[in-house]
């Protein structure tokens, strides 16, 4: 699995566990505010088919709502998604 991109990794801090609008997310993000909601929708999907994110809502852009899965922070995981190790773990 590719490591997350640097907007899926700022959407991602910026997801808490209440269910929140893209637009709310991309705000919390600190994604430029020009920039249309479908990179945030882009990347909430993205983080949703690892596990890592949750959605609320319909299909429609207007109602969906997004927040971190729960539990999707073990430390492992974390060292998987960012490409990282521990010294100890072998090559």
């Amino acid at each position: 699995m590719r490591p997350l991109s640097d907007d899926e990794r700022a959407v991602l801090s910026a997801l808490t566990e209440d269910f929140v609008s893209a637009t709310v997310v991309k705000v919390r993000s600190g994604l430029p505010r020009g920039q249309r909601n479908e990179t945030v929708l882009a990347a909430c999907m993205g983080l949703a088919q690892r596990g890592l994110a949750e959605r609320a809502g319909s299909g429609l852009r207007s109602t969906l709502r997004w927040r971190k899965a729960r539990g999707a922070f073990a430390p492992e995981r974390e060292r998987h998604l960012h490409g990282t190790r521990n010294c100890e773990e072998a090559p």
